[in-house]
């Protein structure tokens, strides 16, 4: 069952009415801002590996506005703002392939949509999207990472096939010009933008650990510089960014996981 919160109780969502082509499909809730992004995949138990490396089994996005379904077709939201929508496909020997197949082999694509109009960016995902359309995200789907080898024997021997996915960086989107945030990073993920595309929030990893960061026109800064060092924080992730540039994100306070939020532009931090 699909639910979404407004100041309340939950509200039960019928994903069913808006599953695209997939008859077969479990929608997922996987964004909102007044309307519901939903994304339909499959269960691996129906599943056919014909049918996958047919490209028959995408998954299929859309979006619920009220009772109204916008089907977008091929794709996997991650995230809504005005009439903008962002997101990725997967493709692997050409053909569209599910999220959860494959994953460190397919081809990522980063994809805006405008209205139910689907641009695809070029390489990488789009994890964040403001009202003008520009786009954040990384190389590949956070989680995603590292190498592994698949073996198969065969009348011709054995055969060895090695996949792996370099480091990856933060990416922004202005219009189709990509820029690679902070490359000197061991490892960087975007996943929001503020209002006028200048401020971009998310995590960076380096010598010294994992960071919640802020980007200011390509600049990266710590969160963290930001607090007294007896603040007994230690900012991990920022996920997102409200239109009064305040961040939302998680970190450790005392050493226990907790979601803060950073108000801006004198910093004041509220745990939650």
């Amino acid at each position: 069952r699909l639910y979404a919160w407004r100041a309340g109780p939950p509200l039960e969502i019928n994903g069913r009415a808006c599953a695209g082509r997939a008859t077969d499909a479990h929608p997922t809730a996987v964004a909102a801002d007044g309307r519901v992004a939903l994304a339909g995949g499959y269960d691996s138990d129906v599943m056919s590996i014909d049918a996958i490396e047919a490209g028959v089994m995408p998954p299929t996005a859309s979006i619920l506005d009220g009772s109204r379904c916008h089907a977008l077709d091929f794709g996997w939201i991650s995230a809504l703002d005005g009439g903008f929508a962002a997101g990725r496909r997967g493709y692997q020997n050409g053909k569209p392939i599910p999220p959860n197949v494959n994953a460190q082999s397919q081809k990522y694509v980063a994809v805006r949509w405008t209205g139910t109009h689907a641009e695809e960016l070029g390489s990488g995902v789009a994890l964040g999207v403001n009202a003008k359309g520009d786009c954040v995200g990384s190389d590949a789907p956070p989680g995603i990472h590292g190498a592994y080898s698949i073996s198969s024997s065969g009348p011709a021997g054995t055969v060895t096939h090695r996949y792996s996915i370099d480091d990856i960086h933060a990416l922004v989107w202005h219009g189709n010009v990509m820029t690679r945030l902070s490359p000197e990073a061991t490892r960087s993920i975007a996943y929001a933008v503020n209002e006028s595309g200048r401020t971009v929030v998310g995590t960076m990893r380096d010598a010294g650990g994992q960071h919640a960061v802020r980007w200011r026109d390509g600049k990266a800064e710590l969160l963290d510089s930001l607090l007294p060092r007896d603040a007994g924080w230690q900012l991990i992730t920022a996920y997102a960014i409200t239109p009064d540039n305040a961040i939302v994100g998680v970190g450790r306070h005392n050493n226990t996981l907790a979601a803060f939020i950073l108000s801006a532009p004198a910093p004041e931090l509220t745990r939650h």
